[in-house]
C-alpha cells in the first residue's frame, strides 16, 4: 500500500494507487478497504463521501488529479489506448475536448449514435443546396461513415448523390 496517496480534496479519506484501486481510510465503520468499482458509460466509478455529501467519481479523473501535473488547466483525460477501464496513471494523460474526440476517431473507439447522424443532417441542411465542395477531411469521414452508416443515410446528411458518393467511397474522387 505504499504507492497509496491522497485524493486532492478527499485528504484523510480516501486515497488511490497507481492502478486506479480506491482506498477508503479507517473510519468508525471499518479499518480500511478498497472500495468496489462499478461501470457508469463504460468508465470505472466509485462513491465518495465528503461532509455528508456522497458523490460518484470516475476512477480515471481520480488517478489523474492525483498523480498527474496539469499546468495548463486541461479539462479532460485520454486513455492512450482507449480501453476505458484502464486506469493506470501510464495510460491517461491531460487533453483537450478536440484531442480526445480525434483520438477516440483514429483508434476506433468512437460510436457513432443517432445524435450524431441528426447534428450532421443540420450542418449539411444549414449549408444550402449549392454545389458542395468537401475538405478532405470530410471526405475521409465520410469513408469511414460509410462502414457502419447507409450509404442513403449519408446522402442525406452531407447532400450527396448516389454516384458522388459511390465515387467519393471507392476513391474515384478525393484521392488522398
Amino acid at each position: 500500500m505504499n504507492d497509496l496517496r491522497d485524493i486532492p480534496g478527499y485528504e484523510g479519506l480516501y486515497a488511490v494507487t497507481k492502478d486506479g484501486r480506491v482506498w477508503a481510510h479507517a473510519n468508525w465503520l471499518h479499518q480500511g478497504m478498497f472500495l468496489k468499482q462499478v461501470l457508469r458509460g463504460g468508465y470505472r466509478a466509485v462513491h465518495l463521501c465528503n461532509q455528508g455529501k456522497a458523490r460518484m467519481k470516475p476512477v480515471h479523473r481520480l488517478v489523474a488529479i492525483t498523480f498527474i501535473p496539469n499546468p495548463n488547466s486541461l479539462s479532460q483525460i485520454n486513455h492512450k489506448d482507449g480501453v476505458k477501464t484502464n486506469n493506470k496513471v501510464q495510460n491517461l494523460e491531460w487533453c483537450t475536448a478536440s484531442h480526445n474526440r480525434k483520438h477516440s476517431w483514429d483508434i476506433g473507439t468512437t460510436v457513432i449514435t443517432a445524435a450524431f447522424i441528426e447534428c450532421a443532417r443540420r450542418k449539411a441542411r444549414a449549408m444550402g443546396t449549392q454545389r458542395r465542395r468537401l475538405s478532405m477531411r470530410q471526405a475521409l469521414v465520410i469513408r469511414e461513415l460509410s462502414k457502419t452508416v447507409p450509404r442513403r443515410e449519408l446522402m442525406k446528411i452531407y447532400g450527396l448523390s448516389a454516384p458522388s458518393l459511390s465515387e467519393l467511397i471507392t476513391g474515384k474522387t478525393y484521392k488522398e
